[in-house]
């Protein structure tokens, strides 16, 4: 059509449909916010009865409880002398690999002088349960930088603290020779993230994930290069939680909850939530369920090292391809359940490399960031590498060794 093409190459034509479209767009933005305004928290009485509820069918008795010992440990103190040289969680990653005290004394000092703490939270991981709710405010939520986060200060340390703690103590074991004190602190690991995965609040859930993945990063070390017996496997082996995708089954109440506190919200946290949903590709709910993905990938990942360790106690040699163990696992330990695909496992001369591709199913050779859009594959073996600082008089207990931030 000539005349068609015509009015298309026009510069006037082309301004006003411009016109048009930037008149459209503010229409249904300037719509959307008067909706916001008008929509009111609608029975939020019933809200507030189904939270009752939900936290009523998830109660039980002190006696029962492990968050009655964190919350004794944080009132007498037990949150405060952080380890030398940390600053914030990323830190914790330099001591996933067995450490010695005679190479980072101070950290062996302040170790030594918080075996009380770690004594309190060997006790905690004796119980199964964990409720805090009768011990804290509920979350609320806070607005950074345009997008919406929920944020619930940290439960008594066990976000970090006492996270790094524990990982600490077990890279130190390892390295000194404590097998037996090596393998109480991952099963203390283990069961700290299952409380944390026990809470209600989306940020505590994902924490329990990321509790996790740094103990099978820390315990990996164990499970390679440690002197460990077909006990100390299934003992390991043991402590893993199921290796099904059950997002839906183990999200549920989290996500009731969630959704729930959403519609009391007021209004500007209204308009902040609009404004994160017009102009952003990730919620909350699926960042967190991506890092349970990648923490199964991890679970998943340590099954396939323990078969991978039985089969070096066999043969005496790594194997060459992962079907040389396929008849020892399952198919599911074998997918990624990133990607639904397989695991990359490489031999090296100094052994191998095993890693998950993540969800973007680029092979990055194990690299990883923090960065949304960066390298996404998660290391399995062997962990980050310890990295020391440029200057030769530097501190070595104040050495940082992090996953690459930036891209």
């Amino acid at each position: 059509m000539p005349g068609q093409k015509q009015d298309n190459d026009n510069p006037k034509t082309a301004k006003r449909k411009k016109k048009h479209v930037w008149l459209a767009a503010i229409v249904v933005v300037t719509t959307a916010i008067i909706l916001c305004l008008l929509w009111r928290p609608w029975n939020s009485e019933s809200i507030d009865e189904r939270l009752a509820e939900i936290e009523a069918a998830r109660a039980i008795p002190d006696s029962e409880n492990a968050a009655v010992i964190y919350r004794q440990l944080a009132k007498s103190g037990g949150l405060t002398g952080a380890r030398p040289g940390y600053s914030d969680a990323r830190d914790t990653f330099e001591f996933t690999r067995p450490w010695r005290g005679k190479d980072y004394p101070k950290v062996a000092a302040w170790l030594e002088d918080r075996q009380d703490v770690i004594g309190e939270l060997l006790k905690a991981s004796k119980f199964e349960k964990c409720r805090f709710k009768d011990f804290v405010e509920p979350g609320k939520v806070m607005m950074t930088t345009g997008a919406a986060q929920l944020y619930r200060i940290a439960r008594y340390g066990m976000r970090d603290i006492w996270r790094d703690l524990l990982i600490c103590a077990l890279s130190n074991d390892i390295a000194e020779g404590r097998k037996a004190a090596a393998i109480e602190k991952h099963l203390c690991l283990m069961q700290m993230a299952n409380h944390q995965r026990q809470d209600t609040d989306l940020i505590e859930f994902a924490q329990g994930v990321a509790t996790e993945m740094m103990a099978l990063l820390a315990t990996a070390s164990f499970i390679v290069e440690g002197d460990v017996t077909r006990k100390d496997l299934e003992t390991v082996e043991a402590a893993l939680p199921q290796t099904k995708d059950n997002w839906a089954r183990d999200s549920a109440t989290m996500v009731e909850v969630y959704r729930l506190n959403l519609k009391k919200f007021g209004y500007p946290d209204r308009l902040r939530y609009l404004w994160r949903d017009l102009f952003s590709d990730k919620g909350w709910l699926d960042r967190v369920k991506n890092a349970y993905l990648t923490g199964l990938a991890a679970r998943r990942g340590t099954h396939i090292l323990i078969a991978l360790r039985r089969h070096k106690n066999r043969s005496g040699h790594w194997p060459e391809t992962l079907d040389e163990i396929r008849s020892s696992v399952t198919k599911e330990i074998l997918t990624d359940p990133q990607n639904n695909g397989p695991f990359v496992y490489r031999p090296t001369k100094e052994g191998f490399t095993l890693y998950s591709k993540g969800k973007n199913k680029i092979d990055e050779t194990g690299r990883f960031s923090f960065v949304s859009g960066g390298a996404d594959d998660w290391p399995i073996w062997p962990p980050p590498a310890r990295e020391t600082k440029a200057s030769d008089n530097a501190d070595p207990n104040e050495s940082s060794a992090r996953p690459e931030s930036t891209e």
